[in-house]
């Protein structure tokens, strides 16, 4: 594989999701709120090293920020750290299936068409594939790292026996530690895979250089990130039980059943093409290395360490990488195929930005709404904030035009209230009136209370009363005001 036009190709199924996307809003989780108050910060600060949030709870503001960092470029050019996540998660989606699309293509060119097929129904079952983790969850920096994980072994894919061994180790050990500093767990996967290369390698042409090899880098690659900072914050957020909404594979039965299939998979896949030293060694060391590390966590799970939540979150990996792989060994099971050329472009190309874009786009849905029209109004109740003289007491934010998640995320990033007192926001109940001064809602929401309205700034942001909202809504619906997310 041409290095280079890969890596084009990178670019190219970024700007088409970025440009699809944009505008869409997939998230039910009220993560989305807390991911977007950390890369409002940033955007404050200028920086995320000079973050001052004392509104955000430690874990958030301590959390690995590069993932956030990007959506805060990027929202400084739109105007939105919104529009920087939604842009962002869009593009790593769609370069996660083009890289895994281009390696099977390298090995069998029907593999990611079969592939695509496979993903495309399970993703209209709601199966827990690559991307879906930002829609049912929102693990916003895991697959940005995911993304990055995937790109670096399209460039072992394409290297494996050019570059220099020390060369290409390096390459993948800054690779990881880039990835520490947005989420440990694709960190880890990837660690997990280029080992297994190692090992590949190692067995193919065994001599004590190539087990000192893989010793040395697995023990750099442990050490570095032992060392950072970024990795101690989210493994300490790992050993809590947060909410991962997993179909089927939240169960321990399904998740064993799939770590043993992912093996057997790859095994399948090695025994057919691991003296090649390419595509396919590359692709099953892939499946191996996410599968084992995820059996890893069961296993310290069992010895009292980690949480279900941390094993939980490797499933979207884990399942796609193992119907990709699943697909190409389908495709070998074939008669063989033709050898397609194409004199003007490169039809490998065509076809992984193709399949990838239509890979994302069934993983992506639905989308809830436009995200301009979040944004519009986000930006006009800022301006409102700022013309609100009040130290002691912020406004909220309340809609009933989107999920709860964008309204606490507001609340919490725009209107700097603490996280204690946004979190009401999600569960429907009441504003704390010794807290908050204001409720700030769209003027198109017909759940507006005309009677409670103040003169406000903006005419498309309504300003009530805090008192009078909380008043009013208890004798509409007295039994109503409090309510579960989900």
């Amino acid at each position: 594989m041409a290095l280079r036009l890969q890596l084009l190709g990178c670019a190219l199924i970024a700007v088409l999701c970025a440009g699809i996307f944009y505008n869409e809003f997939h998230a039910y989780s009220s993560d989305a709120g807390q991911h977007y108050a950390l890369v409002r910060a940033i955007m404050d600060a200028g920086g995320w090293r000079g973050i001052t949030a004392p509104h955000l709870s430690a874990s958030l503001t301590s959390y690995p920020p590069l993932s956030h960092w990007l959506a805060a470029q990027v929202g400084l050019i739109t105007g939105s750290g919104l529009f920087g996540m939604t842009i962002f998660t869009a593009m790593s989606v769609g370069i996660f299936y083009f890289v895994v699309f281009r390696i099977m293509y390298a090995i069998d060119w029907r593999a990611p068409l079969i592939a695509c097929v496979i993903i495309v129904i399970y993703a209209m079952m709601r199966g827990p594939l690559f991307g879906r983790q930002v829609v049912n969850n929102y693990f916003y920096a895991q697959v940005v790292g995911s993304s990055i994980a995937a790109m670096t072994m399209l460039v072992v894919a394409a290297k494996l026996r050019q570059w220099h061994a020390v060369a290409l180790d390096l390459f993948v050990i800054a690779a990881v530690q880039l990835i520490v500093a947005t989420h440990l767990l694709p960190a880890a996967q990837l660690a997990a895979s280029y080992c297994f290369v190692l090992l590949i390698l190692a067995i193919n042409r065994p001599s004590l250089s190539a087990i000192c090899r893989l010793v040395i880098f697995a023990a750099i690659t442990i050490v570095t990130t032992l060392c950072s900072p970024f990795a101690a914050e989210v493994y300490k957020i790992a050993q809590s039980e947060g909410g991962a909404h997993i179909n089927l594979f939240g169960n321990r039965g399904p998740q064993i059943l799939l770590i043993g299939c992912g093996i057997w998979a790859a095994i399948k896949l090695l025994r057919s093409t691991r003296m090649d030293e390419g595509a396919g060694l590359v692709l099953a060391s892939m499946g191996l290395g996410t599968s084992c590390y995820t059996l890893l966590q069961i296993f310290t799970f069992w010895l009292g360490m980690g949480s279900d939540y941390a094993i939980a979150k490797n499933m979207f990996v884990l399942l796609s990488v193992f119907l990709c792989i699943f697909a190409v060994n389908v495709s070998l099971e074939l008669k063989p195929a033709a050898n397609l050329k194409w004199r003007r472009i490169d039809l490998a190309l065509v076809a992984c930005l193709t399949l990838a874009l239509v890979t994302t786009r069934a993983d992506l849905s639905p989308s809830l709404l436009r995200t301009s029209d979040v944004v519009k109004f986000q930006n006009a109740a800022r301006e409102v904030t700022a013309t609100i003289k009040d130290k002691d007491k912020r406004p909220v934010v309340i809609s009933t035009l989107w999920p709860r998640n964008l309204s606490y995320g507001m609340t919490i990033g725009d209107m700097k209230v603490p996280m204690i007192e946004g979190e009401r926001i999600l569960t429907d109940t009441l504003p704390n009136q010794d807290h908050i001064n204001f409720v700030l809602m769209p003027k198109k929401d017909l759940a507006t209370i005309a009677a409670c309205e103040r003169s406000s700034p903006k005419s498309d942001v309504a300003v009530l009363e805090v008192a009078c909202y909380n008043k009013l809504k208890t004798a509409r619906f007295p039994d109503a005001h409090i309510q579960d997310l989900d």
